[in-house]
């Protein structure tokens, strides 16, 4: 006899959502229902049952393999400057991800929604960046720094410090738009005398970016936080 429809879609289920032994008592009754012939029947549990053995090694094994490449690509920063991925915590956009930058030993600096003009740059360590779905850390062969500052912590906490208190988190954009000091009044001879800053916004890749160049590193590009933690200029991959 041919076999039922009931059973084509039952194999089908299981294919995709494999639990060993988990429901073998609901396969057995949908089955007896499904087929009339005793022998039909009992050839078709043990058919059943072979597959399933197939199916769990063909399905475990690239879902071990996934989970190997990430336990070892997930690698912790180890220097200044590296940048550091995990998933967006926010549902159904986690792989467009989130960025940040290591500051300094277990000092990551980021750009998050939060209050503007007041903690939209944070710093955080790298466990309290892990708060989702860590994708590793990636570096520079080389991070570098302006010769006016003694290090690249010195100048990245001053540019962080900096534009904490003028910026707004940006949601819609990958270009940075940091705060810059414009003149507020002039002389009568037209020499400025005092300044104020002028408003910026960041959204973390932009942010990421952003310092960056200002250090004398390059232009990471992308226009999503996936695409540039997969910048060509990062080529080192933290294990």
């Amino acid at each position: 006899m041919p076999c039922p429809l009931s059973l084509y879609i039952l194999i089908i289920f299981r294919a995709i959502f494999y639990f060993e032994n988990l429901i073998l008592t609901i396969d057995i009754f949908l089955i007896y229902f499904s087929i009339n012939n005793i022998y039909t029947y009992c050839s078709t549990i043990l058919k059943l049952y072979f597959f399933e053995k197939n199916m769990k090694k063909t399905l475990l094994l690239p879902i071990l393999i996934t989970q190997s490449t990430l336990l070892f690509a997930a690698g912790n920063p180890v220097a200044v400057g590296d940048v550091l991925g995990r998933d967006l915590s926010v549902t159904g956009f986690g792989s467009l991800g989130h960025l940040g930058l290591l500051a300094s030993s277990n000092n990551v600096v980021q750009v998050m929604n939060a209050t503007p003009y007041v903690n939209i740059v944070q710093n955080v360590t790298v466990a309290g960046f892990k708060v989702d779905t860590y994708w590793g850390a990636k570096a520079r062969s080389r991070f570098t720094w302006s010769s006016s500052f003694t290090s690249a912590t010195s100048q990245i906490n001053n540019l962080s410090n900096q534009q904490k208190p003028h910026v707004a988190y940006n949601l819609w954009s990958s270009t940075p738009n940091p705060a810059t000091q414009v003149c507020a009044s002039y002389s009568s001879s037209g020499a400025c005398t005092a300044y104020t800053w002028k408003k910026g916004s960041f959204r973390c890749d932009a942010f990421v970016k952003w310092l960056y160049t200002k250090t004398g590193n390059g232009d990471l590009g992308g226009s999503f936080p996936n695409t540039t933690f997969g910048s060509s200029l990062l080529t080192i991959t933290r294990t």
